[in-house]
Parts: C-alpha cells; sequence; structure tokens
C-alpha cells in the first residue's frame, strides 16, 4: 500500500512538473548553434570523465560557446583541463533562488545537455528560465527534448552522436583524464570495494575472501586498497582480516585526483566504483569492473568495450527489489585476471 501511495506522489508530482515548466519544441535540432550549456551540478566526476572528449572534439565545430554548470569540486576539472569557455559554481544542492541567478547570466543559451536522466523540478524550473531551442535529453516524456536520442546506447556513445548532430567529424572518443604523475608507489593490483553507497559497495566479508584468493593464486603479486576519508577504516579492517604483507591499504588519498594517480602507477584495477572504472577505461589501464545486473535493463553507464576491460555483474536479491553488489562468484576475479596474464 505504501509503495502504490509513493507511485502515486511521484506521478502527481511529475505531471505538476511538466504542467509548470514543459512546452512542445518543434522536432529536430534547430541551427545556428551559437552557445552550450551542459548542466552537472550533481557533481559526478565519473559522468564529466565519460563525457571528457566532447568538450575537445566540440572545439573543432567552429562558432560554439561552451559553459558548464558544476560544483565547485569540479570547477578545475572543466577550466583547466577541460578548456570550458564558461564554468558556473553552484552549490552541492541549489536552491531556486540559486539557479534562478546562474539563468540570469545564461541568457544567450540556445543548447542544453542535461548529464542525467528524468529531469527533476529544480531541473525543468532552470531549463524553462533559459528557454532553449534545443534541449539533448533522455527524458523522453519532455515536450522540449526535442532531438531524438538513440534508445539502448552507452553514455560515451551517446555524446558521439550528440557531437555528430552539431557537426563534428573525425570524433575522438578517447578521455581526458587529469594525472600529475606523482612518486606514488606502484601496485600491481589496485582494489576498490568501495562505492558511492554502502549498497553500491563490497561487504567486508566479500572483500576479505576476494582477496585471500588474490594472495593465494598470485602470491608475488601486491595488492593496493583503495579508500577516501571516510572508508580508509574499513580499509584498514579489511587489511587487517586477510593480514598478508601484499596487501596494503593506501595511504594519503585525499581527493580524486590521488586515486587518479595510484590508478595510473598500478597494473590492473579492480572495482565497484563506476567514476573509477571510468578513469581506467580513460588511462587505457587493465580493469575488472563489477557492476550491479538491473535484471534484464539496459545499462548505459557500463564501461568501454576494449580487450583490457573485463566485465562482473553481480545479480539482484528478491527479484531485483534489492540491490547486491556481492552476489557473484568471487573465482571470477581470478578468472578475469589470469585472461590479463595469458
Amino acid at each position: 500500500m505504501e509503495r502504490i501511495l509513493n507511485n502515486f506522489i511521484a506521478g502527481f508530482k511529475r505531471k505538476f512538473n511538466l504542467l509548470l515548466f514543459d512546452k512542445q519544441l518543434p522536432m529536430g535540432i534547430k541551427t545556428p548553434i551559437k552557445h552550450i550549456l551542459v548542466i552537472n551540478w550533481n557533481g559526478k566526476i565519473g559522468d564529466a570523465i565519460v563525457s571528457s572528449f566532447f568538450y575537445r572534439e566540440i572545439k573543432k565545430v567552429s562558432g560554439i560557446t561552451i559553459s558548464v554548470v558544476t560544483t565547485v569540486q569540479l570547477k578545475s576539472l572543466y577550466s583547466d583541463h577541460y578548456s570550458v569557455d564558461n564554468v558556473f559554481v553552484v552549490s552541492n544542492n541549489p536552491g531556486y533562488l540559486e539557479l534562478f541567478r546562474i539563468s540570469r547570466k545564461l541568457q544567450d543559451v540556445d543548447t542544453i545537455i542535461p548529464l542525467m536522466g528524468i529531469l527533476n523540478m529544480k531541473s525543468l524550473f532552470f531549463i524553462s528560465k533559459l528557454n532553449p531551442t534545443n534541449l539533448f535529453s533522455l527524458d523522453e516524456s519532455l515536450g522540449l527534448s526535442n532531438i531524438q536520442m538513440p534508445q539502448n546506447m552507452y553514455i560515451h556513445d551517446i555524446y558521439s552522436f550528440i557531437l555528430k548532430q552539431l557537426g563534428a567529424e573525425n570524433i575522438d572518443d578517447s578521455y581526458i583524464v587529469p594525472v600529475s604523475y606523482t612518486n606514488n608507489k606502484n601496485f600491481e593490483i589496485a582494489f576498490n570495494p568501495f562505492g558511492s553507497r554502502v549498497d553500491k559497495s563490497l561487504s567486508i566479508d566479500k572483500s576479505v575472501r576476494i582477496l585471500n584468493l588474490i594472495i593465494d593464486e598470485f602470491q608475488d603479486l601486491n595488492v593496493g586498497i583503495l579508500s577516501s576519508n571516510e572508508t580508509f577504516k574499513t580499509a584498514q579492517k579489511i587489511a587487517r582480516k586477510v593480514d598478508n604483507k601484499n596487501i596494503q591499504v593506501i595511504k594519503n588519498i585525499s581527493s580524486f585526483y590521488d586515486a587518479i594517480n595510484i590508478i595510473s602507477c598500478s597494473v590492473i584495477l579492480i572495482s565497484v566504483d563506476t567514476s573509477l572504472v571510468h578513469v581506467a577505461v580513460g588511462l587505457n589501464k587493465k580493469l575488472i569492473a563489477i557492476y550491479y545486473k538491473p535484471k534484464n535493463l539496459f545499462n548505459p553507464w557500463l564501461p568501454k568495450k576494449s580487450k583490457n576491460t573485463q566485465l562482473i555483474l553481480s545479480e539482484g536479491v528478491e527479484k531485483y527489489t534489492e540491490k547486491d553488489m556481492n552476489n557473484f562468484n568471487n573465482y571470477e576475479v581470478i578468472i578475469k585476471i589470469n585472461e590479463f596474464y595469458k
């Protein structure tokens, strides 16, 4: 009953949002395009990495200005590494007044690309204030979404599609990954069991079992456990349970850029975190990516196919009503590592 009520409320809110802020645009891209805005105020660096080649390639199309709305954590990534023309910073959870003020600085935007799926009320409010003539959105229920986006296409391919619509040719879809190449210790394997939430992470017991299998099978390989300030103590607990000199918790990882540098000095990355997965792809590293399998639904965030990329899918539980990142055979990891050493 509660689920039915929640679905009803969500459906009502959605219809109300569309009534307030949606409008029907004529189908098909409208030219000329002079100013494109990319929205990434969720601050997801994985989204930024996957779309990074877009900024390089769009520069090859003359006469287009690129702006981005993002968080302070990603400002330097867009301005210093992606050479975006204008970066507008908002708080991590921007309010309507803040978005309105930003919109007043962006009155000449004609094309918007939101890095998200179904657009919520804040997104629709913001876009309505800009009144674009083109909206590249995966939200098909919007009349504003006037460009028909392909179905069942990976995110990096979607950006190639958008570039082609904008007139780009001979597209190089390699990612831009900022690496400082500091003097990090080299690890054969960088192991990251942590996602952005607990339900997106491996459990301590699962991590211990996998690491024990790795050191039993590959006794000469050294493994570094990646963690953040928030997960460092959990990483230490995992290492203590394994209790092997070849397993170490990597210290002094205080930012995402530190993690990038560690991956750049490693041979193989094993990760459940999609942001680090896309970093490894961009660095052309050997990669074992562990993803949740959402029943038979298509997952557009899977990494690009490559001879260096191996994929493990974790099955859901209770008919996929609950996410479980631990529901796969531990020996799959060993099999995938062996594939790299054939």
